[in-house]
């Protein structure tokens, strides 16, 4: 029996396929296997060794979970610590039955970074961390649940050594502030940015029914001078049932989330956290905490910045079959930065 010449044509093109797919992947070994970067980044990332952070990005349902080593070393949910013009080298994976996420960091004044992050799967970019320091939002621009607005991290662009400079954090006002009210009017971007510049500074963080702090996610960036004495007060309000991820459900019922902390964390160049003042959450009363800023610190961080877990559950009839919303989730927290 012969063959048909049609069907002669058909194994000859799937094979050049073959073959072509072959010649790719050899060519392509060295940059699509080295950790942290594709053909596009790997450059970026290999300039100076010296000056890049390996950074493991977890996409988990509602918040990032991340690792980094090198200059900087730590683990944080929603936080990426860096210096100005670090590179940090991403590499950004997903459990087994996690949703489909993304990495996105719109950066408007330098570069945009988007990766999509499939569960089981592993991907790879490179960011070059802003010249000008400060607190940079990066988000999850996917949707996988009704909380993935809750999930905004920053990027705490710290200087090299020392604390932050006036000429500094002016530039990063003016920049974040049009980028706000101009280009990206309605879009998640930096948080708002508020200075204090007594020698006594009071700041009061107010959620509401939500669990947010000020009406952003995170709260509001605050700027404190060196040598003040700062006191932080922090209220959360009994949460809303359905609308405030500090109530979960538990056998099907309602019940507020007790079990976290507030307070106030020391940040290190290097990304150590210090833990400086906590309570246990508690609602409908404020919590108040003082501490001298003394430049051992060139940024605090403030809030409840473990997240919490939410079951959305009510009467006890969720399943794999009908469906679930369970996740870790974030949302009263923020960064204090110091001028001196």
């Amino acid at each position: 029996m012969t063959m048909e010449k049609g069907t002669k044509w058909e194994l000859g093109f799937a094979l050049a396929v073959i073959v072509l797919l072959g010649v790719v992947a050899v060519l392509t070994i060295p940059t699509d296997y080295e950790v942290g970067g594709v053909p596009s980044s790997t450059s970026l990332a290999s300039q100076d060794p010296g000056d890049v952070v390996q950074v493991h990005v977890e996409q988990l349902q509602y918040v990032f979970n991340i690792s980094e080593s090198g200059s900087v070393e730590g683990h944080f949910y929603n936080l990426i610590v860096a210096h100005p013009g670090q590179v940090l080298n991403l590499t950004m994976t997903a459990p087994k039955g996690a949703t489909t996420g993304n990495f996105y960091f719109p950066d408007y004044g330098d570069q945009v970074v988007d990766d999509q992050i499939v569960p089981l799967m592993t991907a790879y970019d490179a960011l070059k961390v802003p010249i000008i320091p400060g607190a940079y939002a990066f988000l999850d621009g996917e949707y996988d649940g009704p909380w993935y607005t809750y999930q905004v991290g920053l990027i705490l662009d710290i200087p090299s050594s020392g604390l932050f400079k006036q000429e500094q954090l002016s530039q990063y006002y003016s920049q974040t502030t049009q980028a706000r009210s101009q280009g990206l009017i309605g879009d998640t971007y930096n948080p708002p940015i508020s200075f204090y510049n007594g020698s006594a500074t009071n700041v009061i963080l107010s959620a509401d029914p939500y669990g947010v702090f000020n009406s952003s996610i995170p709260g509001p960036t605050i700027v404190v001078r060196n040598g003040s004495q700062l006191t932080v007060e922090m209220y959360l309000s009994t949460p809303s049932p359905v609308h405030s991820y500090l109530l979960t459900y538990v056998n099907g019922y309602p019940e507020n989330v007790t079990n976290a902390s507030i307070g106030l964390y020391g940040v290190l160049h290097n990304g150590t956290l210090v833990p400086l003042e906590q309570s246990v959450i508690r609602y409908d009363q404020p919590v108040q905490f003082k501490i001298p800023v003394n430049g051992e610190f060139p940024a605090y961080l403030y809030g409840i910045i473990n997240p919490v877990y939410n079951n959305y559950d009510p009467y006890n009839e969720s399943s794999t079959l009908v469906g679930e919303n369970f996740g870790l989730i974030m949302g009263a927290w923020g960064v204090i930065l110091v001028e001196g």
